[in-house]
Order: C-alpha cells, then structure tokens, then sequence
C-alpha cells in the first residue's frame, strides 16, 4: 500500500488517538430507517462531476435541522458516545457522497491522505461515516488509515460503519471498475 500524496502530512504526528471502532453488517433499524426519511431540502451540493457527488447539509447547528436530521443524528450521537467518542451534538457536519463509476476511467479519487480535525469545518471532530453500499463490481473504496508507523486498510461492504477520532489520517482507497458507492459522513465536534 503506499501513501497516494503524503506531501501535506506529517505521518508521525498523532500517535495516541482513540480506537477505531467498525460495525460489519450494521443493522440498527433506527439509523437505517431515519437515513431513509432524510429530505435533503437543505442540502448544498460542493462537488459535482460525472463521477462523484457530495451534498452537504447546510446548517452545522442541530437546532437549525429538519427534524428527519434530527432523528438520524441523535441516533448517530447516540452510537457514537456509547463507543467511548465524547461529542457536543449541537456542534456538527454532515456530508452525502456518492461515487458513481462507469468505466470510462482506470480509476478514481477525489480526497487524498487528511485528517478530519478543522478541514470542512472549524472545529476538532470525531467521524462517523455510514457506508450505505458499495457495488461488488468495484474495486478499493476501502477505508485506508495511518497508525502507529502502518498503513492499515478496513475493507468496506454494505452497511459498513467506521467510527473515528478526527485526528486519524486516511482516506478512502482509488477506486475502480463500475459501479456506485454511497456513505455519509457525520462529523461532531470533539469535546
């Protein structure tokens, strides 16, 4: 595995964070249900090519949500703090992202190596992010992580959840093949 571009970070940096925490197979028919009835009425879409999609929701204020939000956060929150993630729920960043490959290139990436902590927003966070699916006709789109001197890989699938401090660098692993992958990003402030 290599590092993709490291030009930016300093790989030795942040050594004791907070364990990863990955749920296989995610089945828990709140968040499940609540993600279904979001209405992204206030979404703002960043990025938008043939290939990749990300809709972010406007308001980084639990207050200011729609109650669908509402729902899918205090139970995103809720898993989070039971996992040992100390959080302020009213402090937040929420990110749909959808990857939609056809073939047409070799492969695909839009993130390179980063941390989460001050990047889409101003504040120190811990990320939860919700792999809806990932097509079995592509290839990577796994969870690629630097820890302890080590580039570690978790392979995601559907329903897949990665929980994490800020502080971990990664990125997503270059994708390939045809095919969609769809997650969402939660981010809360780190208290």
């Amino acid at each position: 595995m290599s590092k993709n571009d490291s030009s930016t970070i300093n790989f030795g940096e942040h050594i004791n964070i907070p364990n990863i925490i990955v749920s296989l197979n995610f089945s828990n028919k709140d968040i499940i249900s609540s993600i279904q009835d979001i209405s992204l009425s206030d979404e703002t879409i960043l990025n938008k090519d043939n290939n990749f999609k990300r809709i972010t929701i406007k308001s980084n204020r639990f207050s200011n949500l729609s109650p669908e939000l509402k729902i899918f956060v205090n139970n995103a929150y809720q898993m989070m703090t039971t996992n040992g993630f100390s959080c302020n729920k009213n402090k937040l960043f929420i990110e749909f992202q959808e990857y939609n490959l056809d073939g047409l290139i070799d492969k695909y990436s839009v993130f390179t190596w980063h941390y989460d902590d001050n990047a889409a927003h101003n504040f120190k966070c811990n990320t939860m992010i919700i792999y809806l699916n990932k097509d079995e006709s592509l290839n990577g789109g796994n969870f690629l992580y630097y820890y302890d001197g080590k580039y570690k890989k978790i392979f995601v699938k559907n329903n897949t959840i990665v929980m994490c401090s800020g502080r971990l660098v990664h990125t997503p692993e270059i994708l390939s093949g045809i095919g969609k992958r769809k997650s969402i990003v939660i981010q809360f402030e780190r208290i």
